[in-house]
């Protein structure tokens, strides 16, 4: 019998405190289960962080070290699932290097994928383009800095239930929603601050599995959009666009806020809706609904709502846990 299956556990995890080493502590996860269990959350808890010299000089050694064969035959994609990634736009060579990464973890599941930057005009696609050709069992994406091409190529990924796009100042988000139909999405948050998504509602609405929308946009009249984009015919309507949803996040960031009757509507229309998040103007009194579905409700107020409408609200909503408004002035 093997010496390291006599260790007791306390041992096993000195030895592998020990270690610092990523290919000594990657030996480890090789040697038995025990050693695997402790070993492998070490080796692979910051995959990426630049400010580490170990894993920078893996990330170099994956696009310059002369050994570059042996670290083919790493059985990556065996045992990795997620992976995380801040990147530096500047560093193309780590831009490279993590492309080459996707291609030897063709098991990926999870992936998330940001940058910092300071101009925003210097951001550049961090995310490989084909990406979800390399990875198409993904179920889980969160990413920044990526192209169209990217958008349109998420169609392969047929398992995709959570989708987040951080599209902040570059407007690929318009026009490129279409492909999603394709994937069982359950969750999608978009964040992009040049996106008019009132041109993609007819794309959104195609997407009748989602329980989870937020969107932040730059659309105008926060009425109007939300009656076309939730709704399949016009107001007043019980034709909804959405049957499963739970939870929504509207934020358009030059809207006029929500009229009371809309908000009404939506809250009657939408019996399994639970967390709201909106941009509303002076909210009136209500009397007689009674919203006992909903437990979260949070509120941009863009005028004024009196301490009693407010109250009629919370004796509306039973059951909520979290109720905030806000008033923004502009």
């Amino acid at each position: 019998m093997s010496i390291s299956r006599q260790l007791p556990f306390e041992t096993i995890s000195a030895i592998v405190n020990y270690i610092d080493n990523p290919q000594d502590l990657y030996q480890c996860t090789l040697t038995n289960t025990a050693f695997y269990k402790l070993a492998n959350p070490k080796l692979w808890h910051a995959p990426t962080d630049v400010t580490n010299p170990s894993y920078h000089g893996i990330v170099r050694g994956l696009l310059h070290d002369s050994r570059i064969n042996n670290f083919r035959l790493l059985p990556l994609g065996n045992y990795i699932r997620r992976l995380d990634f801040l990147m530096v736009p500047e560093d193309h060579n780590m831009n490279a290097a993590i492309g080459l990464l996707f291609t030897y973890t063709p098991l990926l599941e999870i992936v998330t994928i940001h940058f910092t930057y300071d101009n925003m005009a210097t951001q550049i696609p961090a995310v490989p383009e084909n990406l979800p050709f390399l990875c198409p069992r993904l179920r889980e994406v969160s990413v920044a800095g990526y192209s169209v091409n990217f958008l349109m190529n998420l169609d392969n990924c047929r398992q995709l239930r959570t989708l987040h796009l951080d599209d902040e100042f570059n407007g690929h988000v318009s026009g490129n929603l279409g492909n999603l139909r394709n994937c069982p999405l359950e969750l999608l948050s978009v964040e992009a601050l040049t996106w008019t998504a009132e041109d993609d509602i007819h794309d959104l609405q195609q997407l009748t599995r989602l329980s989870t929308l937020k969107i932040i946009c730059i659309d105008e009249w926060d009425t109007e959009f939300l009656e076309q984009l939730l709704f399949l015919s016009p107001q007043p309507s019980t034709n909804i666009a959405f049957p499963r949803m739970k939870t929504l996040k509207i934020e358009l960031c030059c809207g006029n806020g929500v009229d009371t009757h809309t908000l009404v509507h939506i809250l009657t229309t939408y019996s399994q809706l639970q967390e709201l998040e909106i941009w509303v103007n002076t909210l009136g009194i209500i009397q007689g609904p009674v919203f006992p579905h909903l437990h979260s409700l949070i509120l941009e107020d863009l005028g004024y709502t009196s301490e009693e409408a407010q109250r009629s609200w919370t004796n509306a909503c039973p059951a909520l846990t979290n109720f905030k408004i806000r008033h923004i002035i502009r």
